[in-house]
């Protein structure tokens, strides 16, 4: 996944309250609407439907991630937040051919 694009990067920090979802979520939609994208390292908002927008190539990075680390020993609770491991359904059904 690349962040890279000519523009200009923004970072704002905000105390957590109970208006911060929605906050988060209006925010997504503004990145989203101008082809933005967020910085992966700094979010803990976001959803699985705007990261798959955001990053119109996703799907090429789990086949190598699927590829490289079958058993998603590398994985992060961001990364299961976001769906962007394979379901545990799918795991248990490859781990079944296996045996």
């Amino acid at each position: 996944l690349s962040f890279l694009h000519a523009g200009h990067t923004l970072a704002l920090d905000f105390p957590l309250s109970s208006a911060v979802p929605a906050l988060f979520q209006r925010l997504d939609e503004i990145v989203l609407k101008y082809g933005g994208r967020l910085y992966l390292a700094k979010d803990s908002q976001t959803s699985a439907d705007a990261i798959r927008a955001m990053y119109p190539r996703l799907p090429e990075l789990q086949q190598i991630k699927a590829a490289v680390d079958p058993d998603n020993r590398f994985a992060s609770s961001q990364a299961r937040r976001l769906g962007l491991l394979p379901s545990v359904a799918a795991v248990e059904t490859r781990e079944r051919k296996v045996a």
